[in-house]
């Protein structure tokens, strides 16, 4: 039942994980679009830690609730989650590759100007912005996977896939799920607190990511952040094998 659901959890959240940012990219304003995806991974460590104090809470009980009440709270933002989703806009793209083109200006309108006023500039000018990417992908035919797996675009797509294999590979992700083996092993005595000081790093860590992301540029701070990873890793290395 467990590796079942372990499998349904995975599909779906890989589904969530990849579709967020593209809903959140759609919606959002050019200007702060970096800042707005950029709450996504600070919504995820902020999980991990709201997760991670309940299960330091419920390791106390001396019954099966110490395993039952994490695995069934994960329920609750999920629950959250579907009932939030009937009341946000759908994506302008969406809309206007429908042909939905009046529901596209009323939800540009309603996502940009505080009175959803539909005669704004602003508003206009993304609106003939959008209508002339639908009309170019439809005259070249750019929409189909065909196209994705063509010349032009197959060294963006190994790209996009190695930094996210890769971002995935540094080790990070392996240290949050054996971290208190990985405390006890260094001979810490308390590690669920120092596991917690972690976690809570971990999120501020992100503050800088919401607040500089669009103002370097995505893809300068993407150069910058590999970087410092890069040189990080590489002295933890040498320091393990000394």
């Amino acid at each position: 039942m467990l590796i079942a659901g372990r499998i349904m959890a995975g599909l779906c959240i890989g589904v969530t994980t990849a579709l967020v940012p593209i809903y959140q990219s759609e919606i959002a304003p050019r200007k702060i679009r970096g800042r707005v995806v950029s709450f996504l991974h600070s919504g995820i460590t902020s999980g991990m830690l709201i997760q991670y104090l309940i299960e330091y809470g419920c390791s106390f009980l001396n019954s099966q609730a110490a395993f039952r009440v994490p695995w069934a709270v994960q329920a609750v933002p999920a629950i959250f989650l579907f009932i939030g989703l009937f009341f946000l806009p759908r994506s302008p793209r969406w809309l206007a590759s429908k042909d939905k083109w009046d529901e596209v200006l009323l939800v540009l309108a309603y996502l940009r100007t505080p009175k959803s006023d539909i005669n704004n500039p602003m508003v206009l000018a993304e609106y003939k912005e959008i209508e002339e990417q639908i009309r170019t992908e439809r005259e070249q035919d750019t929409s189909g996977y065909r196209e994705l797996f063509g010349k032009k675009m197959r060294g963006r797509l190994f790209r996009g896939m190695a930094v996210q294999c890769l971002s995935q590979a540094v080790g990070i992700v392996t240290i949050f799920y054996f971290i208190v083996y990985i405390f006890e092993s260094a001979g810490i005595s308390n590690t669920l607190l120092v596991a917690t000081i972690l976690y809570v790093i971990y999120i501020v860590a992100n503050i800088p990511t919401i607040l500089w992301t669009d103002r370097f540029g995505r893809r300068s701070s993407l150069l910058i952040g590999s970087g410092i990873i890069s040189v990080e890793s590489e002295n933890s290395s040498t320091v393990t094998s000394e």
